[in-house]
């Protein structure tokens, strides 16, 4: 038994028009880091991979800090704060700090943060990246506990 190539809807598909449909994935990538972390790799992205949104979630304000000496940024090899920079988040507060400027990658790119310890003693924060893409390679960072349960509210998210 041999079946063509479908011509309409109701007919089924060859394993090579089903390869031939490929949707996008959309990937959430997550990363936890700590006030004095330093700069790090977050994922590799695809050409044609585009960023919908980022989001830094300080469960708690960090120590000592203030708010032009310590700060995340968010971004990419081109851009180190193309999607989060110093002056959009304060941590010396506990919040959700959120990006929805998007932007679509013509090359492979590799998303990246980098955080300023300035006068900060303790704190952490945890990244977040939203992303449509083909495929994306991510960097094993471990488990995400420190952010995972910190905020019960995330608005009208329902299961």
């Amino acid at each position: 038994m041999a079946i063509a190539n479908a011509t309409v809807a109701t007919e089924a598909v060859t394993k090579a028009q089903l390869d031939a449909t490929a949707g996008d994935l959309i990937q959430h990538v997550t990363v936890d880091v700590e006030y004095n972390g330093g700069s790090g790799n977050i994922a590799t992205v695809a050409s044609g991979s585009r960023i919908v949104s980022v989001t830094v979630d300080v469960p708690t304000g960090w120590a000592s800090a203030d708010n032009t000496t310590s700060y995340i940024e968010v971004g990419d090899t081109n851009n180190g704060s193309r999607f989060i920079r110093s002056t959009d988040i304060d941590v010396t507060k506990s919040g959700q700090y959120h990006s929805q400027y998007q932007y679509e990658y013509t090359s492979q790119g590799t998303l990246s943060y980098d955080i300023t310890t300035g006068s900060a003693s303790a704190g952490n924060a945890t990244i977040s990246v939203v992303l449509v893409s083909d495929s994306v390679t991510v960097n094993d960072y471990g488990s995400i506990n420190q952010a995972q349960n910190s905020n019960s509210d995330l608005g009208n998210i329902s299961s």
